[in-house]
């Protein structure tokens, strides 16, 4: 079935089994009437649907309503139908009787001789008498004591109309959803297509590895639940244009390390359990790129870092605390970060989550190319990593970074153009001391940080 279709197609059967029901109960009513061969004489009973209507008779005095007669039950004759003072019926007599029920509108009918004469009234043959009912709650009160079978198939009816409402309404949400993000040919080329399960909206960030992109579940297309699908590509190692073997040699070796950070960061993610630390949904790997599927979070402490105003110390405490937490949970299990900064430090409803441990990799590592070393943000680049270290000091650098701007919204170093600008400063120069930005910090702070970037 066309899963656009779903919605109207389970509307119009749902729609065909209630009125069916309607119908059924109206042109069909309960019908108990049967010869009884116990009755003669000028016995006779009553018969309504539903049963024990209270049968009043006309000019009689008004007795206990539990003392009157019933339809349905009570064995009535002549004598139940005279008028007060009368003891003999007249010749071809007929009374008129009022039948009584709670929730059902009173109705009046004439009880003669001729018609009680098969004992049965009104007589089989002709339609039994049918109170209507005084409010449609009394209605589905009648259906669920007397009309069980019909009222199911019209519970039915309407459980599938609700749900067929509520399908197409998500079908039209879906395919609103799919007209807004139609994919444009000047655009990203996986903008407005599915892509491993996930329709994708938008681009959150871009990398030297690849993208990070908006999507939707394609199952629910649900805007309010987006998540972030990481693509990492390897477009750019591609040796299709390439003759000479060592290059292409030198080509293949970069793609291996590539796809071994890739694989780093999964095997961190995938046994990760720490609260700072971001689990993974998913990952996969294609011919041409691995992908990942993440949360997306609200706030980076990039964006934090931007703002004016300072940060609350009790947040600072906070943050530094979370953000230590997690890296002694990825060193306890032989793995450095080696790319930690602002950008990669994400906040949540729960606290802090370090993120993109795309180039992590176990500390004992041997380094596979000669510029794999110095692979990071050079902003937050150690100089140990620069001479080609991957230990874990290189994170309690970054930290001590990210720990002194957290503090006085500065950086210690005077930002220099271009990443080899930076390298070449950071082999050089000292950073400034805590207090010489920020003087209000104790001196045994200024000591810890010191110490982290020395």
């Amino acid at each position: 079935m066309n899963q656009d279709k779903r919605g109207e197609i389970g509307f119009v059967a749902s729609l065909v089994l209630v009125i069916a029901a309607l119908f059924y109960v109206n042109q069909v009513p309960l019908d108990p009437r049967q010869e009884d061969p116990s009755l003669g004489g000028q016995q006779f009973r009553v018969f309504t649907d539903p049963p024990g209507a209270r049968i009043k008779i006309e000019n009689y005095t008004e007795p206990n309503p539990d003392d009157l007669p019933v339809t349905n039950d009570t064995v009535m004759t002549v004598q139940n139908l005279l008028p007060v003072g009368e003891t003999v019926a007249p010749p071809n007599w007929s009374y008129q009787v009022t039948l009584e029920k709670d929730g059902f509108e009173p109705f009046t009918a004439t009880i003669g001789q001729a018609q009680t004469m098969t004992h049965i009234f009104p007589p089989i043959g002709q339609p039994i008498i049918q109170l209507r009912s005084s409010s449609i709650l009394e209605y589905l009160k009648y259906l669920a004591n007397y009309r069980t079978a019909p009222a199911a198939v019209m519970c039915l009816g309407l459980l599938g109309l609700c749900i067929s409402a509520f399908l197409i309404r998500e079908e039209r949400r879906r395919r609103g959803v799919l007209l807004r993000y139609e994919a444009d040919p000047d655009s990203d080329s996986y903008i407005g297509k599915f892509l491993h399960g996930y329709f994708v909206i938008g681009v959150l960030g871009t990398g030297g590895f690849g993208k990070v992109y908006k999507v939707l579940d394609e199952a629910t297309l649900d805007e309010k639940h987006a998540k972030a699908l990481k693509v990492v590509s390897y477009d750019q190692y591609d040796t299709s244009g390439v003759d000479d073997d060592a290059t292409k040699d030198a080509i293949d070796t970069a793609l291996s390390t590539a796809k071994g950070r890739f694989m780093s960061e999964m095997d961190v993610l995938v046994t990760s359990d720490h609260p700072n630390i971001y689990k993974v949904f998913t990952f996969g790997r294609e011919e041409n790129h691995d992908w990942v599927l993440m949360p997306i979070y609200k706030e980076s402490l990039y964006d934090l870092l931007r703002e004016k105003d300072p940060i609350p110390k009790k947040r600072v405490l906070s943050i530094a605390q979370q953000l230590a937490a997690a890296l002694q949970y990825a060193h306890d299990r032989q793995i450095a970060h080696r790319d930690l900064k602002p950008d990669n430090v994400m906040f949540d409803d729960q606290g802090l989550k370090l993120i993109d441990f795309g180039i992590a990799r176990p500390k004992n590592r041997e380094t596979l190319t000669a510029l794999d070393s110095i692979v990071g943000t050079a902003k937050y680049i150690a100089p140990e990593q620069i001479a080609g270290s991957s230990d874990v000091s290189v994170d309690q650098f970054a930290y001590g970074l990210i720990l002194f701007e957290l503090l006085t919204k500065q950086f210690p170093y005077k930002l220099k153009v271009g990443d080899l600008m930076i390298i070449q400063q950071r082999m050089m120069e000292d950073p400034a001391p805590l207090r010489s930005v920020a003087p209000e910090y104790p001196e045994e702070l200024e000591k810890v940080i010191a110490k982290m970037l020395a």
